[in-house]
């Protein structure tokens, strides 16, 4: 869905500085059946990042223009190679084509979200300390490997360790509907480990890997994967390794909700 639709303040040394404090998200826009229950390890205080996308409009309850007119960074293809950037971000309110098609006429509730580098970005977040601008090291996955269908295993190798993903359709009980699960295994700490990314009582293949790659320079895989069950709205989620604590390899970071374009 993402691919049809296509889509942190640089210091003197290449570091990108500290800024979450601002970009912490107050309230979550999301439905709380579809996303807590589907997200294992979903925490709405514990993912401060506020993900965007550029030349993109969203509904009113889906951007704060507080987000607007501030550093963010985004992650840009070009050829076969992916990078990181800085830009900015402004939001401009339209019309709405849904919600004021019978409002007054001067009625704005939408925000269009534009950037200052003009490139097309797979996504937009904000400033912090561990990304650095410039090229990154990423997972080149197939477009039939980004679907995520039930029975689908991807295996790949970063950094010398192998990685896979499965995705599988689980029935808890007996005679009960399955549930969908995406799950990645790995090794940590010379053990082997699974961690699942996505538990959704209802699948509707519209779950998708956007990216998969090194966000956060730690060596490890990082994942921006689509975890809607809705065909018509994307939720966009950001899954970083820097944050993972324990035994799990990612931890949720970052998430935009978009029914509009």
């Amino acid at each position: 869905m993402m691919f049809r639709w296509i889509g942190y303040l640089l210091c003197a040394t290449a570091l990108f500085a500290c800024n979450t404090a601002s970009n912490v998200r107050q309230t979550v826009i999301v439905d709380s059946v579809s996303i807590v229950d589907n997200i294992p390890g979903y925490d709405v205080n514990q993912y401060p990042y506020v993900l965007t996308l550029a030349d993109w409009t969203f509904h009113e309850d889906e951007f704060e223009s507080s987000w607007a007119d501030t550093p963010y960074v985004g992650i840009y293809k070009q050829g076969k190679k992916m990078y990181l950037d800085t830009t900015r971000i402004y939001a401009h309110p339209v019309r709405d084509e849904l919600r004021d098609f019978f409002r007054d006429g001067h009625i704005k509730s939408a925000w269009r979200v534009t950037a200052s580098k003009k490139e097309p970005s797979i996504v937009l977040m904000p400033v912090t300390v561990t990304m650095k601008r410039g090229e990154m090291e990423y997972v080149d996955l197939t477009e039939e490997e980004t679907q995520c269908l039930p029975g689908d295993s991807v295996q790949f190798m970063f950094h010398d360790k192998k990685y896979t993903l499965k995705a599988q359709l689980i029935a808890k009980q007996l005679h009960a509907e399955p549930n969908y699960q995406l799950s990645i295994h790995y090794e940590k700490d010379d053990e082997q480990h699974t961690q699942v990314l996505i538990n959704d009582f209802t699948y509707e293949e519209c779950n998708r890997i956007y990216f998969a790659g090194d966000i956060d320079n730690d060596a490890l895989p990082d994942f921006l994967i689509n975890t809607s069950n809705v065909f018509n709205t994307t939720v966009l989620t950001l899954y970083l390794s820097s944050a993972a604590e324990g035994k799990d390899l990612l931890k949720v970071m970052g998430m935009l909700l978009s029914s509009v374009n």
